[in-house]
């Protein structure tokens, strides 16, 4: 008895499915997405080109920058910093919780601003290797869209309206916390904007990034390697590896910021990583969503994307 016959799936079948499931979700919303497999560059564009505030996904250009400069010798990476008081950054992370003076390597910050997100190891990590470094990285890279001018305490701090040079330490943690719960936003932030006086990329321009930082360009074997393992201990897997095979490894970074502007809330839920899909196969997704207002929604949706993606090409 013969066997049905049936139509072998094109690249354009995984657009209309991602598609589809965008189009499920509030039409305010803006949600841009690239997808690239590195074994046979195939792949797809959903606004792909379009600006989005990139949020912690800008902390893996920080990343890539800091394992460059370890292999020209201009860091160290087992130099121990002391975490100063005025160094504490507000938002995400764990090292505001533990004792003044702690003593941490520029790996261990590494690790903390990527695998927990933590904004004060960003931001030492991010004043060691110089925002000019990271810029002329993203340049050198061609991002010609992609610029990350400000680091975690002066996001936040233009979220919240709060002079962070003369606010600083838990005095800063504490007003930003407040600040948060009853929902003071500066109604003129441009977290929020795409403006290049923000942080700011596109999806298809934050794979590109991804894609030269995994093939490891202008970087050693070794450091390439280490950047990619640090990326893999991802802890915030709630958006594009949710709904994956749990064999199936991602490295990758996620960014949010939600806030109530003018009576309204509005957010960025982002991720953008490397699908191990197995057998060296490697597929990259950036997700990007703006002018979001259910952070819990948007979450799900990039788990969606990220699975008709993986289910696509693991077929």
């Amino acid at each position: 008895m013969s066997q049905p016959f049936r139509l072998k799936k094109t690249i354009r079948d995984l657009k209309v499915s991602v598609d589809k499931i965008i189009q499920s979700y509030p039409k305010r919303w803006t949600v841009g997405v690239a997808v690239k497999n590195l074994e046979t560059n195939s792949g797809i564009e959903i606004k792909g080109d379009e600006v989005f505030p990139s949020a912690s996904t800008f902390k893996v250009a920080v990343l890539y920058e800091l394992f460059r400069e370890a292999d020209e010798k201009k860091v160290n990476l087992r130099r121990r910093i002391a975490i100063k008081e005025k160094y504490l950054s507000p938002g995400s992370g764990i090292i505001n919780f533990l004792d003044s003076g702690l003593k941490l390597s520029l790996r261990d910050l590494a690790v903390f601003m990527i695998v927990l997100s933590d904004n004060t190891a960003t931001d030492i990590v991010m004043d060691t290797v110089g925002k000019e470094n990271v810029d002329r990285l993203l340049r050198n890279l061609g991002l010609v869209k992609t610029s990350f001018p400000k680091n975690t305490k002066e996001l936040l701090g233009d979220a919240f309206g709060i002079d962070v040079m003369a606010v600083q330490g838990r005095k800063l943690l504490e007003l930003c916390r407040k600040k948060g719960e009853r929902g003071e936003y500066n109604p003129k932030t441009i977290v929020f904007s795409e403006t290049r006086d923000n942080d700011i990329t596109t999806p298809k321009e934050m794979g590109q990034l991804l894609e030269n930082l995994s093939k490891g360009f202008m970087l050693t074997e070794e450091s390439k390697e280490e950047a990619m393992k640090i990326l893999l201990e991802q802890q915030l897997n709630t958006r594009i590896p949710l709904l994956l095979p749990p064999n199936v490894e991602v490295a990758h970074k996620t960014g949010t910021l939600m806030g109530n502007i003018n009576g309204k809330m509005t957010g960025i839920v982002n991720d953008a990583g490397i699908i191990c899909m197995g057998n060296d196969k490697k597929v990259i997704l950036s997700a990007f969503t703006k002018d979001v207002d259910d952070r819990s929604k948007a979450t799900l949706l990039i788990a969606k994307i990220a699975k008709a993606v993986h289910d696509y090409f693991a077929n």
